[in-house]
């Protein structure tokens, strides 16, 4: 039993090293090449004197980070009338027991 056990970790690690060595080959593979279809295919233009600022983006998630920009959070906090009381009264309970001891 202990040999099936040492056998089954022994093939689970080269597994997994098997699996990251071929994810990273792939990965780096797949990088240069779509590092050379986003150069050819995103356009950015600056212009500092007038100002003027042209580009384009395929990564929705900036869109989604501009939106929640823009969000009201204000709306959502609503301030209890008996937190600051609370908060003191746990502050006085605290030093009380740290006194006590």
């Amino acid at each position: 039993m202990l040999r099936f056990v040492k056998f089954l970790t022994m093939l689970s690690v080269m597994f997994c090293a098997l699996g990251q060595s071929y994810a990273q080959s792939t990965r780096t593979t797949t990088t240069t090449t779509t590092t050379k279809n986003t150069t050819t295919q995103r356009k950015a233009v600056l212009n500092f004197e007038d100002e003027l600022v042209e580009g384009g983006t395929q990564k929705p998630e900036l869109f989604y980070l501009f939106q929640k920009k823009n969000f009201n959070y204000k709306r959502l906090i609503k301030l209890r009338e008996n937190f600051l009381p609370e908060q003191r009264r746990t502050a006085e309970d605290i030093q009380r027991v740290r006194g006590a001891n």
